[in-house]
């Protein structure tokens, strides 16, 4: 199997990173009005999923690019690094913790359970690439000299847990518990509302202000990548009930490297996407970073599309003969609908008075698709027309959306 350069830089990146923290074509002419306060009515405009092509979902960051890890594994696999857990760990926080850089291609998650007494259970498993290696931890740990160590002396004899402001570090020796990529040694970090009161949890939502309303389970932090300075790129999220396809909420905010240090960058909206990529640049996150920060889930969606097509036994877009995306994937990867090209959700109300929202395959060429989103307007009967909330072109190539704010 053909292994581009694209590919296999990322195949790296996200190891690092799990290590560390473990010219478009332009949208044709239309007589409609366009909205203009649309950061709002695009959200609304693009109708709720109701399928995904497929089931396996992870609460996680993105990779640090957008190009997609090869389907072939680098000729040598090590484990990830020792890292270095503090002297002594600082007190547990019970929930979900995600590695850096995650995605469906390299799953890294942690559930930390308070048992009372001291006892805490840890479950750690990681998920790697195309093959799906995988890699696993489940014991309760208890403080010993200062370091929560594995109480299954047995199975896990150098395991060793450790806790700082918001992440969990899990370390030991070597190999053991994984391998090919999968080790489930690292830094993990808080992802998910805590049950109980976090001093980290409640800094890091002050400082992205996230509304009161969505202080409540349905809010997620995703680590995407860490610079050179270990500042920690973080989107919160709130996504709502669990069977909810949209998030109504998103911001960025950077941390560390001090445990205090808070620098909120702003909402993620399709009218502020633009002006937060020269913000992210200039904490030295390149293109690729902003874009999977930015564009979180257009760009999970690609990898969740390329896992479909590698585990169905066909040829990716970047490889040797590979087909471009079709307009049904491309459709998916830019709004979250599976197995079509359009969709509409009726809010007309029983007087047919009001809005029918659409979004639809308008064309394509070799390289491109472009959807076309937009509602249906009745006033009444003599007040009827269209409005465009936006153009999104996909690249068939590699998935990257784009729509007309980012112009």
């Amino acid at each position: 199997m053909h292994m581009t350069k694209t590919w296999a830089l990322l195949l790296a990146l996200a190891a690092v990173c799990g290590c560390q923290a473990q010219q478009e074509t332009p949208a044709p002419a239309t007589a409609t009005a366009t909205a203009t306060a649309t950061a709002t009515a695009t959200a609304t405009a693009t109708p709720l999923a109701t399928s995904s092509p497929q089931a396996t979902t992870t609460v996680s960051a993105a990779p640090a690019t957008t190009a997609p890890p090869s389907a072939d594994p680098p000729a040598k696999q090590t484990a990830a690094p020792s890292a270095k857990p503090p002297e002594a760990s600082g007190a547990p926080m019970a929930g979900i913790y995600s590695g850096a850089a995650a995605s469906d291609l390299n799953v890294r998650q942690a559930e930390v359970t308070d048992k009372g007494g001291g006892l805490y259970h840890i479950h750690v498993w990681v998920t790697w690439g195309f093959a799906h290696n995988i890699g696993d931890i489940d014991s309760d740990f208890r403080l010993v000299n200062g370091i929560y160590t594995a109480v299954d002396r047995e199975q896990y004899p150098d395991v060793t847990a450790s806790f700082a402001a918001g992440s969990l570090t899990i370390d030991y020796p070597d190999l053991g518990y994984g391998g090919m990529n999968a080790e489930p040694k690292g830094v993990y970090y808080l992802s998910a509302q805590p049950r109980s009161l976090s001093p980290y949890w409640t800094k890091l939502t002050e400082a992205a202000h996230v509304p009161a309303d969505f202080r409540k389970e349905g809010l997620e932090a995703a680590v995407i990548a860490l610079n050179d300075k270990e500042q920690k790129l973080v989107l919160m999220r709130f996504k709502g009930a669990a069977d909810q396809p949209d998030y109504f909420w998103e911001a960025i905010v950077l941390h560390g490297p001090a445990p205090g240090a808070f620098v909120p960058l702003g909402d993620v909206s399709d009218i502020t996407r633009k002006a937060l990529g020269p913000k992210l640049a200039a904490y030295g996150f390149d293109a690729d970073t902003q874009y999977a920060a930015l564009r979180r889930d257009e760009y999970l969606r690609f990898i969740e599309t390329l896992i479909i097509r590698r585990d169905s036994g066909e040829a990716l877009p970047d490889d040797d003969g590979g087909q471009p995306l079709s307009e049904q994937e491309a459709f998916y990867i830019a709004t979250g609908h599976a197995n079509t090209t359009s969709v509409a959700v009726d809010r007309r109300d029983a007087s047919n008075i009001g809005s029918i929202f659409k979004s639809e395959v308008d064309h394509s060429d070799a390289d491109t698709v472009v959807i076309h989103i937009y509602e249906d307007v009745r006033n009444n009967a003599t007040d009827e027309h269209t409005a465009t909330l936006d153009w999104l072109q996909v690249d068939r190539r590699t998935g990257r959306v784009s729509g007309q704010f980012d112009e």
